[in-house]
């Protein structure tokens, strides 16, 4: 209600520049048909056929078996892909752009390397946990809600916008993701490598951060509201940052058979930049007490110092979810 006209002109402005970017494309009946003779036939025709990339685009896949399907470079933008099952098939480089991909099965290990999943839905997917890769992947403004991503590599990924409520990362992880004004409330990351990330502007409220390196990330005007870390948090950038009531654990990590020399030689919040955090009513171990004091965060007489610090928070984190 509050929003002006010139906001809105502006937004809309916005919205219309982004999806610009993005193409939805024709439907080729041929390809179509060749496709529901059978996953065999299609790949086979492919391998004929090298330099023909499908044009699926629209297309009503829906409840198809579709494992082991090359979806190589083919366009499926706006395809409904809902309920199919999908295990190892690949779509490196291929346009998904605003397709469903609700409730697929993905898991063995899917590959969406270079491809584009723009406006997709990949909510609430069929596999307990899901293997696989977005490397490079463009998911920005993605629906990827109640999902549990295990040991997938996502270096490079664009999560811009994406939807990720209620999603967990587990033992994966990559380098230069981002998380730039993603919903992320109630997420889970445990065990995952996520340096150099980008999560400004994003909504973390309730996100768990397990032991996950953390390590030159930025959280800059980010929501962090109830916010567990037990991380590594070298030079990551929390300036601006809305910190109420989050927890910052310092992990005593040593090499183990589990983790190898993953976590040794992290730091706590000691070596984070802090310029004008909110920190009401976080929870915090006294031995930061000077160094936080020097950093000039707001609502520093809010913070709740602890001197022992809740090691069983961790355990806690890697239990079996509700999906």
């Amino acid at each position: 209600k509050n929003i002006t006209k010139a906001s809105r002109n502006n937004q809309y402005r916005k919205d219309s520049k982004t999806n610009a970017k993005y193409k939805m494309g024709t439907l080729n009946e041929e390809h179509l048909s060749i496709l529901k003779k059978g996953v065999k036939e299609f790949n086979q025709w492919r391998q004929e056929n090298p330099k023909i990339n499908p044009e699926l685009s629209k297309a009503n896949l829906k409840g198809l078996n579709l494992n082991y399907a090359n979806f190589q470079n083919t366009d499926l933008s706006g395809a409904d892909l809902s309920e199919c099952s999908l295990v190892e098939a690949k779509f490196i480089g291929a346009n998904l752009y605003k397709a469903n991909l609700q409730k697929t099965n993905l898991r063995r290990g899917f590959n969406f390397t270079r491809a584009t999943l723009a406006y997709a839905d990949l909510s609430r997917l069929k596999s307990r946990k899901i293997y696989g890769k977005f490397i490079q992947t463009d998911l920005s403004y993605a629906k990827l809600t109640h999902n549990h991503f295990h040991e997938v590599v996502f270096t490079g990924a664009n999560f811009k916008g994406a939807d990720l409520s209620h999603t967990w990362f587990s033992f994966g992880g990559g380098m230069k993701v981002n998380f730039k004004d993603a919903n992320l409330e109630n997420a889970l990351f445990y065990i995952c490598g996520l340096m150099n990330s980008n999560f400004n502007n994003a909504n973390l409220k309730n996100a768990k951060f397990g032991l996950a390196n953390l390590g030159n990330s930025s959280f800059n005007n980010a929501d962090l509201e109830n916010s567990i870390f037990i991380a590594n948090l070298e030079n990551v950038d929390f300036s601006d940052a809305k910190l109420e009531n989050a927890t910052f654990i310092q992990q005593r990590c040593r090499r183990s058979r589990l983790l190898g020399n993953f976590c040794v030689g992290w730091h706590g919040i000691d070596k984070a930049l802090l310029k004008n955090a909110d920190f009401e009513g976080v929870k915090l171990n006294i031995r930061y007490k000077t160094f936080v004091e020097k950093q000039k965060v707001k609502n520093f007489d809010e913070i709740k110092w602890q001197k022992t610090d809740n090691q069983k928070l961790l355990f806690k984190m890697g239990r079996k979810r509700k999906r």
